[in-house]
């Protein structure tokens, strides 16, 4: 009797034994992600020292960085580039850098970096960075966006703490790639602006999801932005091209999303307002507004150095309230081959293209105007049911309204989920487009398809 149950015994060992092998082989084999709590193995962290870096020319920020919610201990400073953060590159992944070339390596990806041309690769297709690579004393520096586009990274902003956590982004993101070649349509996101309704890192995180979607539709968008919002009531004064903050850094990362999901930015105004006025509710051109030629040139001329100087490409202008008076959108029309909005009056049905200094500038209106909150969905896809085929299909949205449709949560290791309804003022509009056989372009696409 001992020895039946003894060779059972060793039979049940053998057999868990034989398990153990195979469970651990078939991990090894699919090679599962590190533990979440341990974040210098995910990141590669390495013990380098860095006495001979001297550092770089620009403003060291003090904030966390985590990854998955862990502290990341760095040695190297984040700096702070008019509100784009640097990272530190070779600090946190194996990073292999020659006089021309970067070799980084971060969770079984490695990427090649052209420092010359400023592009890195993937496969036999090269893409450019959007901000300068750098090299310095034989350490990597990427801008945040850029390094987490090259390892797709997801991001998760403090502004209160300024802790800023980086995660693998488990969300799938595919463009669709059938296009209709139909009739033309144009969307444009209204009043982007660092303040207001955008002023939580939670806003942007939702205006991010409207671009993810938008790019998954194979929606090309404009973004009407405001480069500096003014509150005077409240002494709210905020340019992200002269202010360095945590949110403003959150502020310009959004707007490089928003281009990366084929957003073409545009200047909404330089502050949408005039006075002790709020921005985006305010006036700031008409017949007795900034008037003149000269007030005219001096706010468009500011509006375009904070961009310049955000390295933020504007491709149009468009008059708060669409106020201007034709003289003064022939100013703006001198710097941008763009104006959108209606040239003579706002019944226009199509683009007119005005010479203007022996330049022709396409002005772009917006015949199905806009919708007016959530409930007002009905009326606009009225309109789009019945517009005449000669009238552009052109309109602007302001993206809050999605708001309360998206629903973000948190998991036990901090990573941001969401839900989007599918019935959402957005989501019906583009299916209506859809069921009309539109085809969204970009105002750049407009003189081939028109």
């Amino acid at each position: 009797m001992f020895i039946k149950k003894a060779k059972y015994k060793f039979k049940l060992i053998l057999l868990a034994g034989i398990v153990i092998v195979i469970s651990g082989a078939f991990i090894l084999g699919n090679k599962k992600l590190p533990k979440q709590n341990d974040a210098s193995k995910i990141l590669e962290q390495s013990n380098r020292k860095f006495s001979s870096f001297k550092g770089l020319d620009m403003k060291e920020e003090d904030i966390r960085l985590n990854f998955k919610m862990k502290p990341l201990s760095l040695q190297l400073p984040i700096y702070n580039d008019n509100n784009r953060l640097y990272i530190p590159v070779s600090e946190i992944c194996n990073t292999e850098l020659t006089k021309d070339n970067a070799v980084v390596k971060m969770n079984d990806k490695s990427v090649r970096i052209n420092l010359l041309k400023n592009s890195y690769y993937e496969g036999n297709k090269e893409y450019n960075l959007r901000k300068k690579a750098i090299a310095s004393e034989d350490v990597l520096y990427l801008s945040l966006f850029d390094f987490t586009k090259l390892f797709n990274l997801k991001t998760d902003w403090d502004v209160e703490t300024k802790t800023l956590s980086l995660f693998y982004n488990s969300d799938i993101l595919l463009q669709k790639i059938e296009k209709k070649h139909g009739r033309p349509a144009l969307i444009r996101l209204e009043d982007i602006t660092a303040g207001q309704r955008y002023a939580t890192s939670e806003s942007l995180e939702k205006l991010r999801i409207i671009a993810d979607y938008l790019y998954h539709e194979n929606v090309p968008f404009h973004v009407a932005w405001i480069p500096r919002y003014m509150n005077p009531p409240k002494g709210i004064d905020n340019d992200p091209s002269t202010q360095l903050s945590m949110y403003n850094t959150d502020f310009v990362f959004t707007l490089d999303y928003l281009i990366d999901k084929n957003g073409i930015v545009g200047l909404h105004g330089y502050t949408h307002q005039q006075g002790e006025e709020e921005s985006v509710d305010g006036i700031e051109f008409n017949s007795k507004i900034n008037a003149g030629e000269e007030c005219v040139r001096r706010r468009v001329n500011l509006a375009i150095n904070c961009a310049k100087k955000l390295d933020i490409p504007v491709y149009f202008f468009e008059s708060p309230h669409y106020d201007a008076t034709r003289s003064q959108k022939r100013i703006m029309g001198e710097y941008f081959n763009y104006i959108y909005e209606a040239y003579r009056s706002q019944n226009e049905k199509a683009i007119s293209k005005v010479k203007i200094q022996n330049r022709v500038v396409s002005f772009i209106p917006t015949p199905l105007d806009c919708v007016n909150g959530a409930k007002c969905i009905d009326n606009m896809i009225d309109r789009i049911y019945t517009l005449p085929k000669k009238t552009l299909a052109s309109f602007f949205y302001h993206p809050n309204i999605e708001f309360e449709y998206i629903k973000i949560t948190k998991d036990k290791s901090g990573y941001t989920t969401y839900t989007y309804s599918e019935e959402s003022p957005l989501h019906q509009l583009l299916r209506v487009f859809s069921d009309k056989n539109y085809e969204f372009k970009s105002i750049k696409d407009l003189d081939t398809s028109i």
